[in-house]
């Protein structure tokens, strides 16, 4: 994948920061939001707190959603693998979260439109407007 698409990821997730906590109580913590069950699914029982080391854990994790969910064709996609990995290839009316579950409340932020639902089009144009440039490697 694209170099561009990991970092713009990261900085999505957690603006770089190994020790980022999730500020609306999801519990998910790291470069790119780990949560206990993911990481426990890795084999991982404490997020390591260097970047180097969590690097690992993203590369293991990626490879993967690649295996499971296919070739990531887009930067969304890409997204939506960590973020909500059964959306991958979804529709663009497919809905993630809904109000008014604590689960969206938590990603409320990614509502583009504000119309109490996050959906593969409010992903996609969340991450247009804060990472433009990501998407000219798009592969589809």
């Amino acid at each position: 994948m694209p170099p561009e698409w990991l970092m713009g990821l990261m900085h999505s997730e957690s603006g770089f920061n190994p020790s980022l906590a999730n500020l609306k109580g999801s519990g998910a913590k790291g470069l790119i939001q780990w949560t206990k069950p993911t990481l426990k699914s890795l084999g991982v029982q404490k997020l390591p707190k260097s970047p180097l080391h969590q690097l690992d854990y993203v590369e293991q994790y990626l490879t993967r959603m690649k295996k499971s969910r296919g070739e990531f064709s887009n930067f969304t996609d890409l997204k939506l693998s960590v973020l909500y990995p059964i959306a991958v290839g979804k529709q663009k009316d497919y809905t993630l979260y809904e109000s008014p579950f604590l689960a969206y409340h938590q990603n409320s932020g990614l509502d583009v439109n504000k119309d109490g639902k996050v959906t593969v089009e409010d992903i996609e144009r969340k991450m247009q407007k804060d990472y433009p440039t990501v998407y000219i490697y798009n592969r589809n």
